[in-house]
């Protein structure tokens, strides 16, 4: 039986799975922060589907908050970090990244 009948059939409704679903959403941020740099990195490209260039952004506007000064103007060692984690397919398995961007 499609899981979807089943709820359906039991009465629940998408409003009743909101906290369901907020606390999936925080296990899975609580496991990217607690696993470092490049599970943040893996959690923001692949689950929230944000852009590499959206995660440095934020990134910088992040560390300005933090550190109340102008982030640095080289981002290589950040962006090094996204290259080889993401178009390197053999970092995430069963997932295939394009060799260019």
């Amino acid at each position: 039986m499609n899981i979807i009948k089943q709820l359906d059939d039991l009465g629940i409704t998408a409003e009743m799975l909101d906290d369901m679903i907020c606390d999936a959403a925080d296990d899975l941020a609580a496991n990217a922060n607690n696993d470092g740099l490049r599970e943040q990195v893996n959690f923001l490209l692949i689950i929230c589907g944000w852009t590499a260039d959206a995660i440095v952004s934020q990134a910088k506007e992040e560390m300005k908050m933090w550190n109340d000064r102008e982030p640095p103007q080289d981002d290589e060692s950040f962006a090094d970090i996204l290259i080889e984690a993401y178009l390197d397919g053999d970092q995430i398995e069963g997932l295939d990244f394009p060799e260019e961007v």
